[in-house]
């Protein structure tokens, strides 16, 4: 199974992005848009994270655990026999 990095290639980049517009405007700011910048910074890594643990267990879950028949695929079975 191929995971989909689409939106984790996203959010890193949206990170990325308010990360790199912080660093060059910061000195030239107020302070209360420094606070806005930095809330933006924050808010961008927690769906960054949060993205990546989601990625981190599908990809555990397609590559290490067993796929296990459904109920209703185990009763079909048992009944053909």
């Amino acid at each position: 199974m191929v995971l989909n990095l689409q939106s984790l290639s996203k959010s890193i980049g949206a990170l990325r992005t308010s990360i790199e517009t912080s660093e060059k405007n910061w000195n030239s700011i107020s302070k209360d848009m420094q606070d806005i910048l930095r809330a933006g910074v924050i808010q961008n890594f927690e769906v960054a994270y949060e993205q990546s643990w989601k990625m981190l267990q599908r990809w555990i879950k397609t590559t290490f655990l067993p796929k296990r028949p459904s109920i209703r695929a185990t009763f079909e079975t048992r009944g053909t026999e």
